[in-house]
C-alpha cells in the first residue's frame, strides 16, 4: 500500500534528523532536489555507506564509487522490449 502524503512527510522529516550535515550536501533546481554529492566522510571515521539503485549506465557516479574504493554487493538490471 502506498504512503499517505502525511505519512511520506514524517519519514521524510525523521530522515532529516539522521543525516550528517557534514557529510552531504543536496543540490536543488526549482526548489527541487537535483542531486548530492558526499564529502569528508574519511576524515569523520566513516568506513561504511550505501547507495543504492546506481545504474551501470551512470558512468559518473559509478566512476566517483570506483575512486573511493567502493565494491558492488547487487546488481539490478532494466530491460527493455517492445511491445
Amino acid at each position: 500500500m502506498p504512503l499517505t502524503e502525511e505519512e511520506f512527510d514524517r519519514i521524510v522529516g525523521e530522515l532529516k534528523l539522521i543525516h550528517d550535515r557534514d557529510l552531504f550536501f543536496i543540490g536543488e533546481y526549482d526548489g527541487e532536489p537535483a542531486g548530492m554529492s558526499y564529502d569528508v566522510a574519511k576524515k569523520k571515521g566513516y568506513r561504511k555507506g550505501e547507495l543504492s539503485w546506481i545504474l551501470e549506465s551512470n558512468t559518473a557516479a559509478n566512476a566517483v564509487l570506483k575512486k573511493f574504493g567502493a565494491r558492488r554487493s547487487k546488481t539490478y538490471r532494466i530491460y527493455e522490449k517492445q511491445l
